[in-house]
């Protein structure tokens, strides 16, 4: 069997680890995450949804969800549904697109409906202002904020003087804690992946051309970087 050189992940896995032959997936989280405690005015209201948009969200408002009055749960991708789902929720809305342009083209926002809309304090604000906008009532709550994790950006600086193959970029986020302490420089010659066209978008902006697999799933990362492994394996002297 061939060795390549390691894979990073800029972030903790949440799921159980997708298998290859072809390559070693090395998890560094870039960014961690700090709760803040919820306002308990949410205890007193009811709410026709429960909106969440992350994994992170769900493991933070576990502690209150049955102590929050919602008749229903909307999220904004399969990986927060499946989060819900693993803790016995049934999501009643997951847009097609798992981006905040996917849901707001697909969420059917009804004036008068009330949400609850426990976030990040860094998350991008469309969402929050389209459904203000279409006449819903939003009670948007900061229910963590994103730090940066000192621990993998040192274990970063070690593997980079290793020549990756490839680092795997999630969030915008993990782009700016990256570009912080890194130089585009530094990734010459390592494929750079990004998940979601925000996230390419950040990478781009860091004189960075990233490539995006066909969908945010670890399965669809697997098959792009299977592909691009075999490709040099074969084009290799």
């Amino acid at each position: 069997m061939n060795h390549y050189k390691p894979i990073v992940v800029t972030t903790q896995s949440r799921t159980p680890t997708v298998h290859s032959d072809l390559m070693e997936l090395v998890h560094l989280p870039l960014i961690t995450v700090e709760p803040f405690a919820l306002d308990e005015s949410v205890f007193e209201e009811t709410y026709d949804w429960l909106l969440l948009t992350s994994p992170n969200a769900v493991e933070f408002f576990m502690p209150y969800i049955d102590r929050v009055d919602w008749k229903k749960i909307a999220t904004i991708g399969r990986k927060t549904s499946e989060a819900l789902e693993e803790r016995g929720y049934y999501v009643d809305f997951e847009p097609t697109e798992y981006t905040q342009e996917g849901f707001m083209a697909e969420f059917e926002a009804k004036k008068g409906e009330r949400l609850l809309y426990p976030v990040s304090k860094n998350a991008r604000p469309l969402i929050y202002k389209h459904l203000l906008k279409a006449g819903c009532q939003v009670d948007r709550h900061f229910l963590y904020h994103p730090v940066e994790n000192d621990k993998s950006l040192k274990d970063m600086r070690t593997l980079l003087k290793k020549n990756l193959f490839a680092v795997i970029f999630l969030s915008p986020s993990g782009v700016r804690a990256f570009q912080k302490h890194f130089s585009a420089f530094e990734l010459d010659g390592v494929l750079a992946i990004a998940i979601g066209h925000v996230t390419a978008t950040a990478l781009m902006g860091f004189g960075i051309e990233p490539v995006q697999p066909e969908k945010a799933t670890m399965e669809s990362i697997i098959n792009l970087l299977e592909s691009r492994i075999d490709w040099r394996a074969n084009n290799e002297f």
